[in-house]
C-alpha cells in the first residue's frame, strides 16, 4: 500500500505511483533506456586487501549484453568480464585464469563477493537497479526528499529498498539497498550529475555499490560515453586463451 507524505503535494505525487506498479512498469521499459554504448571508465576497488585503481572501457548493447575490459597502471589487460543471454565470462588475464556460467548475473555477483545475486547486472551500469524477484511490496515517504519502494521475498529473506524521487526528467532511482534476513548485503547507488545533453537522462556519471559484510566498494566514474556508435555482436565474443585455468560456476539455482 502507498503511504502518504507530508503534505498534499506529497501525497498526490504518491497517488501518481499508484501502489509501485507503475515504478516497476517504468523500469522495466523507460523511455530514456540506454540502447547502445561505448564508454571509458576508472575503476576504484577497495577491499581489505588493499585499493585496486584501473582503467575500465565498456560496451553494451540491449537488452543485456555487457564488456568490459580492465587495463591496470602502466595499461596492462587485468581482466575481462563479458555478460550476454545465458553466457557469463570473467577473465582473470595476470593469472591465467577464467570463470564462466549460463548466469552472468550469479556469475558476477558471486566474483564481487556477494551470496545474493544481483538480476539484471549488466543494467547496473545504465543506472538500471536490480529488481529482486518479491511477493510483497511497500511504497513509503522517507521524510528526505524521496520515496522508498521496498520489495519483499518471503521465501529467500530477501528485502530490495529503492530511494526513488521525481526528478526534471521524471522518475529517478538514487539508491538500491539490499538486504538479506535483516542484515544489509548490497548498497548501490548512482550519481548523475554533469552529464552533456546528449546522454540518456538515465545514464548515471558514477556507480558505487558497496558489499558491506566483505567490506568490499566497486566505485565505476565514466570519463566519456558515446551513446551514437554502432557496437557489433562480435564484441561480447571473448575466446579463452587455451592455457587459462577454467573453472564453471553453479549457483544452484539461487
Amino acid at each position: 500500500p502507498a503511504a502518504a507524505g507530508p503534505g498534499a503535494g506529497c501525497s498526490a505525487a504518491v497517488e501518481s505511483y499508484g501502489e509501485g506498479a507503475k515504478i516497476l512498469n517504468w523500469m522495466k521499459a523507460p523511455s530514456g533506456k540506454i540502447g547502445k554504448l561505448k564508454a571509458s571508465a576508472v575503476l576504484l576497488q577497495q577491499t581489505p586487501k588493499g585499493t585496486f585503481r584501473g582503467d575500465a572501457y565498456v560496451f553494451y548493447k540491449a537488452p543485456s549484453s555487457l564488456r568490459i575490459d580492465v587495463l591496470g597502471p602502466v595499461s596492462n589487460l587485468i581482466g575481462v568480464f563479458v555478460a550476454k543471454q545465458g553466457q557469463g565470462l570473467v577473465l582473470d588475464a595476470v593469472q591465467g585464469k577464467a570463470l564462466t556460467s549460463d548466469d552472468p548475473s550469479c556469475l558476477f555477483s558471486r566474483f564481487l563477493g556477494t551470496d545474493v545475486v544481483l538480476p539484471a547486472f549488466s543494467e547496473i551500469f545504465m543506472g538500471m537497479p536490480p529488481i529482486i524477484a518479491f511477493d510483497e511490496s511497500e511504497l513509503r515517504w522517507a521524510s528526505k526528499g524521496y520515496y522508498i519502494l521496498a520489495l519483499r521475498n518471503s521465501q529467500t529473506g530477501i528485502e530490495e529498498q529503492l530511494q526513488i524521487t521525481q526528478g526534471m526528467v521524471g522518475t529517478v532511482v538514487l539508491r538500491a539497498v539490499v538486504f538479506k534476513d535483516d542484515k544489509k548485503k548490497v548498497d548501490l547507488s548512482f550519481r548523475k550529475r554533469g552529464w552533456k545533453s546528449d546522454v540518456s537522462p538515465l545514464m548515471p556519471r558514477i556507480v558505487e555499490v558497496g558489499f558491506v559484510q566483505e567490506k568490499v566498494q566497486l566505485l565505476f566514474k565514466y570519463r566519456s560515453v558515446d551513446i551514437k556508435t554502432e557496437i557489433p555482436d562480435g564484441i561480447f565474443d571473448v575466446e579463452v586463451p587455451d592455457d587459462a585455468v577454467v573453472e564453471t560456476v553453479d549457483c544452484g539455482g539461487s
